[in-house]
C-alpha cells in the first residue's frame, strides 16, 4: 500500500489477497483516484515493478471510488463475509 500511495494521482489503497486456482491467492489493490484515468494502473505497475518483489506485485488493479475504513480509520479488510478486524 505504501509504494502505490506514492504514484501521484492516488489517493488511497487498500491491497489484499483474492483466492486464484493457480496461485492460491493472488495479490489485489483497489486505487482511489483523484482523476479517474485508466493510464495511472500502468504507472502503478512500474512503480511497483521497481520498487516491489515480484510475488508482491498486484495481479489485480481496480479504480473504486472509495476505500471503506472503520471507525478508528483502519482499512476494512472482508473476506467471505467475515470482518477479519481484531
Amino acid at each position: 500500500e505504501n509504494v502505490i500511495l506514492t504514484c501521484s494521482g492516488v489517493v488511497d489503497v487498500k491491497v489484499y489477497g483474492e483466492p486464484n486456482e493457480l496461485y492460491g491467492e493472488m495479490v489485489c489493490a483497489d486505487v482511489v483516484l483523484e482523476i479517474k484515468d485508466t493510464e495511472i494502473i500502468q504507472h502503478i505497475k512500474s512503480v511497483c515493478s521497481e520498487n516491489l518483489s515480484s510475488y508482491k506485485i498486484p495481479k489485480k488493479i481496480q479504480i473504486v471510488d472509495s476505500v471503506s475504513r472503520t471507525y478508528n480509520g483502519k482499512i476494512r479488510r472482508i473476506t467471505g463475509g467475515i470482518d477479519h478486524e481484531f
